[in-house]
C-alpha cells in the first residue's frame, strides 16, 4: 500500500531537494520541467531522474526526491499553460496514487511565476461537447 502524504509535506521535500541540489527542482517550478532532469518511463510519463544534478555543471551525483527519508518517484501527470496556452498555468506531479498541483501563471516577457498555491489533487473524468466546423 503507498503512503499518503500531505501537501505541505510534498512541497517541504521539493524545498528540501532543492536545496541540497542547488537550483534543483526550481527549474520545475520556473521554467518548466527540464528535460535531462526527467526521462520518459514506459507509458510516456516524465519521471524525476535520480541523478537530477545542478543544470549548470551537469555533474552526476546522485540525489534521490526523499518523502518521509524514503527515495521516491516523482513523475509529470498534466502541464497547463505557457507560450500560446494562456497566462494561468499549472504543473500537476503524480507520486504513488496521489497527484498534486502547483499553480502560477505565464506571461511571454519573462516565462513562468509560480506564486500560486501548492495543493493535493485526483483526476476526474468529463465530458465535454466541440463544435466542428461542417
Amino acid at each position: 500500500m503507498n503512503p499518503i502524504y500531505t501537501a505541505e509535506e510534498v512541497l517541504e521535500a521539493f524545498e528540501a531537494h532543492q536545496d541540497k541540489l542547488g537550483d534543483g527542482l526550481d527549474e520545475i517550478f520556473y521554467d518548466g520541467p527540464s528535460t535531462w532532469k526527467f526521462k520518459e518511463d514506459e507509458q510516456g510519463r516524465m519521471v524525476l531522474k535520480e541523478n537530477a544534478a545542478n543544470s549548470w555543471d551537469y555533474e552526476k551525483i546522485d540525489v534521490p526526491f526523499l518523502l518521509r527519508g524514503v527515495p521516491t518517484e516523482v513523475s509529470i501527470a498534466e502541464q497547463t499553460g505557457g507560450m500560446d496556452e494562456g497566462s494561468n498555468a499549472s504543473i500537476t506531479f503524480q507520486i504513488g496514487s496521489q497527484y498534486f498541483r502547483k499553480d502560477g501563471y505565464y506571461a511571454s516577457h519573462y516565462g513562468y511565476d509560480w506564486d500560486g498555491a501548492f495543493y493535493e489533487v485526483r483526476p476526474k473524468q468529463v465530458t465535454i461537447t466541440q463544435f466542428e466546423r461542417i
